[in-house]
């Protein structure tokens, strides 16, 4: 069963939304190289993910009040499940490059399992 077009942007949202709090939380500190990769791909995953539903969420969001929302264009899920599987398999990687690397500041680690963990979450939504 496919997602509400409405519901797949907002978790999208999110997910996009903890992948940032994880490149925030990667800032100033001493993070290995191989954690700060991680976590750059999967910011810029998300970042993809969320444009491609960027023109429907500023649409939904440039409208008036009581105005009649036009038609909006579908979002191909197929697309962003991709997008997702991807996001899902590099919180994968940033998780045990974490684990392997040992000295990973706490906040960081917690962000980036919060991020994999919706973007899985989201993943098995989609399917």
């Amino acid at each position: 069963m496919q997602m509400e077009q409405q519901q797949l942007r907002r978790r999208i949202n999110e997910v996009a939304q903890s992948a940032e709090d994880a490149k925030r939380a990667s800032y100033g500190n001493a993070v290995p190289a191989e954690v700060r990769e991680c976590v750059d791909k999967m910011y810029w995953q998300a970042r993809q993910a969320r444009e491609a539903c960027t023109p429907l969420l500023q649409q939904q969001q440039g409208e008036a009040p009581g105005q009649q929302q036009a038609a909006q264009p579908a979002v191909d899920q197929g697309q962003l499940r991709g997008m997702v599987e991807t996001l899902e398999q590099l919180g994968d990687q940033a998780v045990q490059a974490c684990r392997a690397s040992g000295n990973v500041d706490p906040a960081l680690e917690q962000a980036l399992q919060r991020a994999h963990g919706d973007a899985s979450a989201l993943r098995q939504q989609m399917q």
